[in-house]
């Protein structure tokens, strides 16, 4: 679902980068578009960014020198420098000083990770199920079946984007309220608590 452009900055990055552009267009769902980018790419170290946000310059060296002595890394986010202060009020600072406990259950990270490809794999990649909190599924389910831990690397800083209009936050949130039952329903067999 990337706009026409997409491909022309990809292009002006070929002289830097080895770009691949390929379609994942058969569902509209983030985690399909990334397992079809992994199936494309061909490094055993994969790192993930979703195209609202941004990292810094030290990003990509940092996660990848990670993956040398870890399987599943994840960074520090800024959820202030891309965001107006209403914004960053309202829906807060994450993932600052280290991986945090999410939903009284276990550590889980956002789409902000690098990962083996030999992990990425054994997992089945993302879960397509999920139209949003498919990272959290995911680093739930690298721990659960392959008691893989998630290392924090400070050193590396992405930038997160909130949503910046009313409309956003509530298609959002809409979305991870889905999101979160289907979480419930799928791990609370493993431990997961319910609300009240």
């Amino acid at each position: 679902g990337s706009s026409r452009e997409t491909r022309s900055v990809a292009n002006d990055f070929a002289n830097r980068l080895n770009i691949k552009y390929v379609q994942a267009s058969k569902k509209a769902n983030a985690s399909y578009a990334r397992n079809v980018g992994v199936r494309a790419a061909s490094s055993d170290k994969l790192l993930f960014i979703d195209a609202d946000d941004q990292v810094d310059s030290d990003y990509i060296r940092a996660l990848a020198e990670s993956l040398k002595y870890f399987d599943f890394v994840t960074s520090r986010v800024d959820s202030r420098k891309l965001n107006p202060e209403w914004a960053f009020e309202a829906q807060g600072p994450w993932q600052e000083t280290g991986v945090e406990v999410s939903f009284d259950f276990l550590p889980a990270t956002g789409i902000n990770i690098g990962i083996s490809r030999p992990l990425f794999e054994s997992l089945g990649g993302f879960p397509e199920e999920y139209s949003g909190s498919q990272d959290i599924a995911f680093s739930w389910l690298a721990q659960l079946a392959k008691g893989t831990k998630i290392q924090f690397g400070p050193e590396a800083l992405y930038l997160y984007r909130h949503r910046q209009n009313l409309y956003g936050i509530y298609r959002q949130s809409s979305n991870w309220g889905r999101s979160h039952a289907l979480l419930y329903r799928q791990f609370r067999s493993h431990g997961m608590p319910g609300k009240s």
